[in-house]
């Protein structure tokens, strides 16, 4: 485009050039271990069912909650990594997160819907 300068303000790009917000989009901001983080959100398929989440699963969320490795956790359940690993897995799965992050900012919106037994 001439005459165009990317001064990266949003409000000096032409109209044409800004890209729409999904509606429903909502930001999270919140703080983990120091630092602050904002995660996007909008709208997906809802849930069929909540979640539900065996002892040790259980016991492995409330860890991973204080923001411990799948090691720490390994050493202080006396399991091997390779076993915490794959239940942090299985609960990434049944919480519909990826990551550590998305839990951590799942668990700040509030307690994840959960119920006791496998």
């Amino acid at each position: 485009m001439a005459g165009a300068q990317d001064n990266g303000d949003a409000r000096s790009a032409p109209a044409s050039a800004l890209i729409r917000a999904p509606s429903g989009l909502r930001a999270l901001l919140f703080t983990a271990a120091g630092t602050q983080f904002a995660l996007l959100e909008w709208p997906a398929a809802a849930p069929g069912q909540p979640a539900k989440f065996g002892a040790a699963e259980g016991e492995v969320l409330r860890l991973l909650a204080r923001g411990l490795s799948n090691a720490e956790i390994a050493r202080a359940r006396g399991r091997s990594t390779r076993t915490v690993a794959n239940q942090v897995a299985r609960i990434f799965r049944k919480l519909g997160v990826r990551s550590r992050l998305e839990l951590f900012a799942l668990l700040s919106a509030g307690r994840p819907r959960e119920e006791g037994g496998a």
